[in-house]
Order: structure tokens, then C-alpha cells, then sequence
């Protein structure tokens, strides 16, 4: 993977974060919660769908309306009742049923 930095506007700070340590983003509201590598999180006024637009397609992938994630950090997939993601850092996320089959589709590419 190359190493794309995205940049964020934390506060009065700008962050650069590269998209390698990026594990997943959720919506909090108006603003975005991203979740990184360490256990860091970071809190930014950009929108889920602000994200969407500029993050690498081939390894993002929006699993659900609330919820973005870096598909090198899915750890598994549980099709049982409801559709849902289990991260590195042993967050589960649910998959909405609109957005399963492109997950899958970018999943299986890795």
C-alpha cells in the first residue's frame, strides 16, 4: 500500500494522518469520530460523506449510514442474524443490507 496522508482539521490543528492507520470512521451527529491504529481517536467537522469522496475507494468502504471502514483492518464477517464486522481492535459493526454486497465485493478483491 502506498502511504496517501489525508489531512484533518482536529480542533485548531491540522493532522495528517495516513490512510494506514485509519481503521474506521463513524458518524457522531455533525461531526466524525476516527478511529486509529494505537487506539487513538480524533474528532473532526468533516461529514462521513466529505470522507467518502476523498478516501482511497479500494480501501474504504462504507458498511453502513452511520459507519466507514478500512477493510485491511476487518478481522471477520458474520453473516448470522444480521450482517456484522468484528476490527483489529475488536469493534463489531453492523453491516446495513443496502451496503453487504459492495463490502463483499471489495472484501474478496484483498
Amino acid at each position: 500500500m502506498n502511504n496517501t496522508k489525508y489531512a484533518f482539521q482536529i480542533g485548531k490543528v491540522i493532522k495528517f494522518i495516513d490512510q494506514n492507520e485509519i481503521m474506521y470512521c463513524t458518524s457522531d451527529s455533525n461531526y466524525t469520530d476516527i478511529a486509529t491504529v494505537g487506539g487513538k481517536k480524533l474528532l473532526t467537522s468533516k461529514s462521513l460523506k466529505d470522507l467518502e469522496r476523498i478516501f482511497n475507494s479500494e480501501l474504504f468502504v462504507r458498511v453502513h449510514n452511520s459507519w466507514i471502514v478500512n477493510i485491511s483492518f476487518v478481522v471477520s464477517f458474520s453473516n448470522e442474524k444480521s450482517s456484522a464486522i468484528t476490527m483489529a481492535d475488536g469493534t463489531v459493526i453492523q453491516v446495513s443490507r443496502r451496503k453487504k454486497q459492495e463490502f463483499l465485493m471489495k472484501f474478496h478483491r484483498l
